[in-house]
Formats: C-alpha cells, structure tokens, sequence
C-alpha cells in the first residue's frame, strides 16, 4: 500500500496520508508502523513520521514506547528516536518521561533529550516542567536547556516566567539561562 501511495501522492497530501497512517498504525501496531518508517529513512517525511509514530504511542501507551526505547542499543536508531520520544513524552506523559530522563546516563544526548523533552512539557505547562527542571538540571551545560524552557513559558506569561527566574539563587547558570531565554523569545 505504501507504494503506491507514494506514486498517486504528492505534496501536501501525501505528507497529510503518511501522517494519518502512521498516527493509527502506532496505536495498534507501534512496532509495524516503525518497520514501515524503514521506506522514510532519509527522505522528507522521515522526521514529521518518526515524530507522529512517537505522539501516537506514547499517548496510547507511553510505558511500552518506553520500554522499547531503554531496549535499543546505542547506535543510530536510539540517536533517531531521542529527540522524537522525549518531545512526544513531554507532550503525552511528562511524569513516565521525567523518570526515564532520571535513569539515562548523563552525557551530551542527555541535554538534547532534556531540552526536547522540557521545551515539549513547558508548551502546555510551563510551571510544572520548569518546577522538574531545575532540580534536576544543575551543570553549566543545562543553562541554555532551562533558557529555553523559560523563553517558551515567557511567550505565554512573560512576568511569571521572570518572577520565576529573578527566585532562583544566581550559579554559574544564570547569565546562560538568561540568554537561552531571550534567544528563544527572539
């Protein structure tokens, strides 16, 4: 079927059908519709599909998505789903992706994982994502993740997510939580 979607499709229209299927078939069949991706791989619709296979699952059943996501080895695939799974836990499951966060190991994808997973929670609730950052993300290298956080919160309530700033003890992260603010309210 999907071959021949792609050869009566095109545009916007396509890219609307791939979407539609892909948000179904991870309902049912998240493990199908990631086999079925395989056909996207490095192609226009690889991302906005990877992103609804992982919206969808981790709506339906966040915990398996999980489960299967800690399951992958280091290596391609894990790095491809990274930035998709932690935006879609953000959207979908902030609790089970705050504790998943909790257990990877700490290194560089880590703060990309953070900051898709923090920026996706801050988009609906921007109080309690950054209530859960800042314990949480504590070096240096965070400054721009809580930035950015704060600059999405900003967007909606600009005087709480400064009141909620000017609270905070001045760190090393202060003047980088203030320029990854003010770049993502730019």
């Amino acid at each position: 079927m999907l071959e021949r979607v792609d050869q009566l499709l095109i545009g916007d229209t396509h890219s609307a059908f791939l979407q539609r299927l892909f948000h179904r078939a991870a309902q049912s069949q998240p493990l199908d519709a990631l086999r079925w991706l395989d056909r996207y791989t490095n192609t226009e619709h690889e991302w906005a599909v990877r992103q609804t296979i992982f919206d969808s699952w981790a709506g339906h059943d966040a915990a398996a998505a999980i489960r299967w996501f800690e399951a992958l080895p280091p290596g391609i695939t894990r790095t491809r789903t990274e930035s998709p799974i932690a935006s879609a836990l953000g959207r979908r499951a902030p609790q089970l992706g705050l504790d998943l966060y909790r257990r990877l190991p700490r290194n560089s994808q880590t703060v990309e994982f953070a900051n898709n997973f923090f920026s996706a929670w801050a988009e609906f609730n921007p109080p309690a994502a950054a209530q859960a950052a800042f314990p949480l993300l504590t070096s240096p290298r965070h400054a721009e993740v809580l930035g950015n956080l704060l600059g999405t919160w900003a967007r909606r309530a600009p005087d709480d997510a400064v009141a909620f700033l000017e609270k905070l003890p001045s760190d090393s992260r202060s003047s980088g939580i203030w320029i990854g603010l003010v770049t993502t309210l730019a």
